[in-house]
């Protein structure tokens, strides 16, 4: 028997109150917050979840990334989500690509296009395997 804190408790009913309730994976849910932001539930991981918060950088502020979700400091625009994209087709920022290579050993060595293949490989996946998805919003 696991006994929880009462703190753990409230917290364990807030996320709850806040998930969507969807079985179907061909769907992807999200939720406006009184301040005007928007979390995009996708229980994706976090790599893919990367992806997707890529695709989305031009229309929308990113709070955050992690596993289950993305929050949003502003409504973003679904029709900037393209299931079909591959990573080969993520594109960097030379900024982005100096940051994203900090972690990687000797990158000053290497050719640009080879930091950037490296980038997409260790911080990215494919998001949605070129499979359709529905967005909704939960309430």
């Amino acid at each position: 028997c696991t006994v929880l804190s009462k703190r753990a408790q409230l917290e364990i009913e807030r996320v709850v109150e806040y998930m969507p309730n969807s079985a179907d994976p061909s769907t992807l849910s999200f939720v406006r917050d009184e301040s005007g932001g928007t979390r995009l539930w996708t229980f994706a991981g976090t790599r893919a979840n990367r992806t997707i918060a890529k695709q989305l950088q031009l229309g929308a502020k990113l709070k955050r990334v992690d596993a289950l979700s993305l929050d949003f400091e502003n409504p973003f625009d679904p029709d900037q989500l393209d299931p079909s994209l591959t990573l080969s087709n993520l594109e960097f920022s030379p900024d982005e690509i100096e940051d994203c290579a900090k972690p990687i050993k000797f990158s000053q060595c290497l050719p640009e296009s080879l930091v950037v293949e490296v980038i997409r490989m260790r911080q990215f996946e494919q998001a949605f395997d070129g499979v359709s998805f529905k967005l909704v919003e939960a309430h």
